[in-house]
């Protein structure tokens, strides 16, 4: 159930947060922040588009495998090892964005 629960709350945060905080130029407050993305103004602006749209894939992927997890969690009952297994999917989410986000990062030329 937490893998459910957090991917719909990270698709939820995405989508409100993306449309209202993240403006053009690069800050420290909102948005996609690495040592990349804040080089200039082109890599921050294609961090936002690239890391937003990836975000919400990768959520909604999350998602489907979530309520799978919750669907066997009710069936079976609680087992601690569901929740485990939520827990490790969702790093390797989190873990996939960053990678993907920063090697995309690495190949764009403004």
């Amino acid at each position: 159930m937490i893998l459910l629960l957090t991917s719909l709350f990270i698709l939820i945060f995405v989508h409100l947060f993306s449309k209202h905080a993240v403006n053009d130029h690069p800050n420290m407050l909102a948005g996609y922040r690495s040592k990349r993305s804040m080089q200039s103004e082109a890599h921050w602006h294609f961090a936002q588009q690239y890391a937003n749209r990836l975000m919400k894939n990768i959520a909604k992927c999350l998602i489907v495998i979530g309520a799978i997890l919750t669907l066997l969690e009710f069936w079976t009952g609680y087992d601690l090892w569901i929740t485990i297994i939520g827990t490790f999917i969702l790093i390797c989410g989190l873990i996939y964005f960053v990678v993907k986000t920063e090697n995309a990062l690495k190949r764009f030329n403004p």
